[in-house]
């Protein structure tokens, strides 16, 4: 199962508190001691400051704020212009930061539709317009997840590409799980899993089969096995020929007679 479609039915909306279209003055501010409920904000126009106990975050036009609840926070409007947003709060089964959804997402413009269309059904009060504004914010919410799944999977394909380069410039040198983890940033488990999503081996598998490529064409060469093993990034000749049979079918002195 995704990561979005998990966290869609991981998380239940189990109540609504307000949804609300606000307009703020230059100089504007505002403290919540423990906010009770789960809050979303998009920014219309305008500079909104969010201090919270992780930090002070900035959300500018077009942003949508995360928001745990049962957590203090200061909302300021520190600019010289009117600050426009939409701000929807309400309750959940566990805490929005437990989704993976970050803090502020920015550039989410394609958002403002959906932040108005749930505000104008909520101020509507028509029959039923809490289950139509409970139906919009898991909409809003699956569609946010879903938006970051795509752009982490894409900010993991490119930290992929660029692991792989620097695998083939540096195949010789240590490679070891742990290096390349910290290389992208990513832990052992997570680039482990990667590599078998994307490439269907493990991180160890693609880099001793990338060093067995690149020995199979230097056993070409007046070469002793066991220089080659050096250069080519083992760590002695006995691993290095386990591992050549194990993908060729045949040690390395083997192949090399066939070379002849």
């Amino acid at each position: 199962m995704s990561i979005v479609a998990q966290n869609e039915a991981d998380l239940s909306i189990t109540g609504i508190n307000n949804l609300l279209e606000r307009h703020y003055e230059a100089g504007w501010k505002y403290s919540f001691d423990c906010r009770p409920s789960c809050a979303l904000y998009y920014i219309i126009s305008g500079t909104l400051t969010v201090i919270i106990p992780q930090g002070e975050c900035i959300l500018t036009e077009g942003d949508v704020g995360v928001f745990d609840a049962d957590i203090p926070m200061t909302l300021e409007n520190r600019g010289t212009d009117l600050l426009a947003s939409y701000q929807i709060s309400f309750f959940t089964d566990r805490n929005l930061s437990e989704t993976g959804l970050p803090t502020v997402i920015p550039k989410a413009s394609d958002m403002r539709t959906r932040f108005a269309s749930a505000y104008e059904g909520y101020i509507s009060r028509g029959i039923g317009y809490r289950l139509r504004a409970r139906a919009a914010i898991s909409e809003l919410l699956a569609t946010l997840l879903a938006k970051q799944a795509g752009e982490e999977q894409g900010r993991s394909s490119k930290r992929l590409s660029a692991l792989l380069s620097y695998i083939g410039e540096h195949y010789a040198e240590d490679l070891s799980l742990p290096v390349l983890s910290r290389k992208v940033g990513y832990s052992p488990s997570h680039l482990r899993e990667l590599f078998r999503e994307e490439l269907g081996i493990s991180p160890v598998r693609y880099v001793n089969r990338l060093r067995i490529e690149r020995a199979s064409a230097l056993l070409h060469e007046d070469i002793p096995v066991w220089r080659v093993a050096e250069l080519v990034g083992f760590p002695n000749a006995n691993y290095f020929s386990r591992i050549f049979r194990a993908e060729t079918g045949m040690t390395p002195v083997e192949y090399k007679r066939t070379c002849l």
